[in-house]
């Protein structure tokens, strides 16, 4: 199953990107994958004799409407910031994000509900960070080298300073 997640994950994104770079509209991407998301929805309701439930529940229960509301609105708005942030910034980016948003949810978890680490996924949470941070840093690295490589070859090219409009930090003294 969990195989089956990841391969999902990583297909996902990098297919929308595919879809954004031939030049498709946002618009067209969040109609089609809320279409395929009532599809899949409607299917495995009926298929599981479940919608006849859930509308017992909504016609006993009709308070619940808002919250099922709410949770749809929040579902398209998270929708749209998916595809909002592989479209401008890639799938790449995306799954970052992605990653460090479920490693600061299992942070979290493990701080507010005390629960137990073990030492392997200490070492796990360690690992993915630290993939993070150095790819970040090598990222980092690699621009900068490349910007050193133009005619001005100062270190303000290669700190990105004159990309950003500012002057270049003074250096620090020696102690």
């Amino acid at each position: 199953l969990i195989s089956l997640y990841l391969f999902a994950d990583a297909f996902t994104s990098t297919w929308q990107g595919s879809v954004f770079s031939k030049g498709t509209a946002m618009s067209a991407m969040l109609l089609w994958s809320s279409l395929w998301s009532l599809l899949f929805s409607a299917v495995s309701t009926v298929t599981t004799s479940e919608l006849a439930g859930a509308r017992s529940f909504l016609s006993r229960h009709p308070e619940a409407w808002s919250p099922l509301c709410l949770v749809s609105i929040c579902s398209s708005l998270g929708t749209f910031f998916v595809l909002y942030t592989i479209q401008r910034f890639g799938p790449l980016a995306f799954a970052s994000i992605s990653t460090v948003r479920q490693l600061l949810s299992s942070i979290l978890s493990i701080v507010v509900f005390h629960h137990s680490v073990h030492l392997l996924q200490a070492v796990g949470l360690l690992v993915t960070f630290g993939s993070l941070g150095m790819m970040i840093r090598i990222k980092r690295y690699e621009r900068a080298k490349s910007a050193g490589k133009g005619s001005l070859g100062d270190n303000r090219r290669a700190s990105g300073a004159e990309e950003q409009g500012a002057e270049p930090a003074e250096p620090l003294p020696d102690c």
